[in-house]
């Protein structure tokens, strides 16, 4: 299971790939409108219907005095997902950087799957995981997600 795809440098920054779960599975709404032959070979499957490995993670971009999460993974709830290898294992992976909770100042959610913000409380009783951070959303994104329309959305 991958646990950091890569690190690399960006000017001042460093920017790590972390895992919070692997699941193996099928094609589901991924690649929708883009031709086979193109997104097949890019995961080794000869046919769309061949499940395939999909890393669920995020970013984490350290410098300039700042910790910034890009995405904070799937959570607590993805050490019990059926079929997950690794699942909920986030802060392990960023310990293994030398990033604790506190350390994190920053989280620019791109959107709020469960897949992507389940980091940001640790528990349901709604303790912060990363308590000195501040969020950054795109108000659009917030709006749907506090409206009647997302009722049934994951």
């Amino acid at each position: 299971m991958p646990r950091f795809c890569e690190t690399f440098r960006v000017g001042n920054l460093m920017v790590s790939q972390f895992s919070d779960g692997v699941m193996t599975g099928p094609r589901q709404s991924w690649f929708n409108g883009i031709d086979p032959a193109i997104w097949m070979p890019v995961l080794g499957v000869t046919s769309p219907d061949t499940p395939f490995p999909v890393n669920f993670g995020g970013f984490v971009v350290t410098g300039d005095g700042h910790v910034t999460l890009i995405d904070s993974g799937w959570g607590v709830p993805a050490r019990t997902m059926a079929n997950m290898t690794g699942g909920g294992q986030m802060l392990e992976r960023l310990a293994e950087l030398g990033i604790q909770p506190g350390d994190v100042d920053r989280i620019v959610q791109t959107h709020l799957h469960s897949d992507h913000c389940g980091w940001l409380v640790e528990d349901e009783g709604g303790q912060l995981t990363f308590p000195n951070a501040t969020v950054y959303l795109h108000a659009r994104e917030l709006a749907y997600w506090t409206s009647a329309a997302a009722d049934n959305n994951q």
